[in-house]
């Protein structure tokens, strides 16, 4: 799973295409593209440089035996969140969840707008799926230890009331990366 895959609709169908011809179709591919005009209006509110291509957007590649497998697939709030619900050994479900986070998400109004809702569908779908097995890869652009900042210290919004990082905390969640 690539959380920040800058796919929008055309790369999307290039690296499906490819993927599935390169794999002799052993492996599969599911995106959840973030629309342009949804990339570029974010880069102009946040007051940034918009380039010609401006693309975010989720990828994620699985053998083709796992996709058969696949009971549903649900993209969110614009291309930064993609659910995918599996069965798996004995009927289980298994939740696979990617999420791209907002960079500097309280800089401005929309930004915190956008994080918010990402909240929200994250804590949301946790909470729908809280007795079967789940995994959330992310990009959070966020952290939830102060030594996870080349300073030694979190910003604000590493401890805002939206940062996911502290939600899936909160949800019994264990952070990989710090085990």
């Amino acid at each position: 799973m690539a959380p920040e895959a800058n796919l929008d609709e055309e790369r999307a169908r290039h690296a499906t295409h490819f993927l599935t011809h390169a794999s002799g179709g052993r492996v599969g591919t599911q995106v959840a593209p973030t629309l342009n005009a949804v990339s570029t209006m974010g880069h102009i509110l946040a007051g940034s440089t918009v380039t010609k291509i401006t693309v975010r957007g989720i990828l994620v590649l699985m053998r083709n035996d796992m996709f058969q497998k696949l009971i549903s697939i649900k993209r969110f709030t614009s291309g930064r969140m993609l659910h995918m619900r599996i069965r798996v050994v004995h009927e289980s479900i298994l939740n696979l969840v990617a999420v791209y986070g907002v960079s500097a998400p309280l800089r401005i109004a929309p930004k915190q707008k956008i994080n918010a809702d990402v909240h929200y569908s994250v804590k949301s779908l946790c909470e729908d799926t809280q007795h079967e097995y789940s995994i959330v890869m992310e990009d959070l652009n966020t952290v939830t230890r102060d030594k996870d900042r080349p300073k030694g210290k979190m910003e604000d919004y590493d401890t805002s009331a939206f940062a996911i990082g502290s939600l899936l905390e909160s949800l019994k969640f264990s952070d990989c990366g710090t085990m």
